[in-house]
């Protein structure tokens, strides 16, 4: 199964919340392969940091330029493991569009507001149009606990339309400060719930 964070806007916490997520399927004993494949490359970094530390990790890291993802995917992908995937900013690249192709799911972090909200939507339609197969999950992050008024229910609305619409995930000190690829069983423990029914409803991984 092939997952991918991302979204059109920058600053939604898609590299926080992969890494996040591939630590909670990990501890399911699921078998996760986690792919940097943006610009910023601030997975890998973190990474390196694990690599110094000796640090066991529950998972698979890979980093990789687009040129090469697809022999990397191609090379990883198994019915019983879960490829998480770290994506850049949307391109008109054609292995952008290849790798594009194989996803099965998009999660696309946002906050609510004119802004976060129209580029989810935005996200949701191109990956609608060339991922024909796949399914988008958007996932209210940071400021999910505040929705009120009638503009975010009607936002709601339309995003349930076009995806499903996952609870929120709380903002957390401790992920603000990652140093590397480890996560501690504390902030996992305080982020089981809501990643367990994002798992359980919309992601179904066997």
């Amino acid at each position: 199964m092939n997952i991918a964070f991302s979204n059109l806007k920058g600053g939604c916490g898609s590299t926080t919340l992969v890494l996040l997520m591939a630590h909670y399927l990990a501890s399911l004993n699921k078998t996760v392969y986690l792919i940097d494949l943006t610009y910023e490359r601030s997975l890998e970094m973190l990474h390196q940091r694990s690599l110094l530390l000796e640090e066991n990790l529950p998972f698979e890291f890979f980093a990789s330029d687009l040129s090469k993802a697809p022999l990397l995917i191609n090379k990883l992908s198994r019915e019983d493991v879960v490829l998480l995937f770290d994506l850049p900013k949307l391109s008109e690249d054609q292995l952008y569009i290849r790798i594009f192709k194989e996803i099965n799911t998009f999660i696309i972090p946002f906050t609510y507001g004119t802004l976060g909200i129209s580029a989810a939507i935005r996200y949701a339609l191109i990956a609608a149009k060339v991922a024909k197969n796949s399914n988008s999950i958007f996932l209210p992050n940071g400021q999910g606990e505040h929705v009120n008024g009638e503009h975010s229910i009607s936002a709601q609305r339309l995003l349930r339309e076009l995806g499903k619409l996952s609870a929120p995930l709380s903002f957390h000190l401790g992920l603000q400060s990652l140093e590397s690829l480890s996560i501690s069983a504390q902030i996992l423990f305080d982020f089981w719930a809501p990643l367990g029914l994002l798992s359980d409803q919309y992601l179904q991984v066997s």
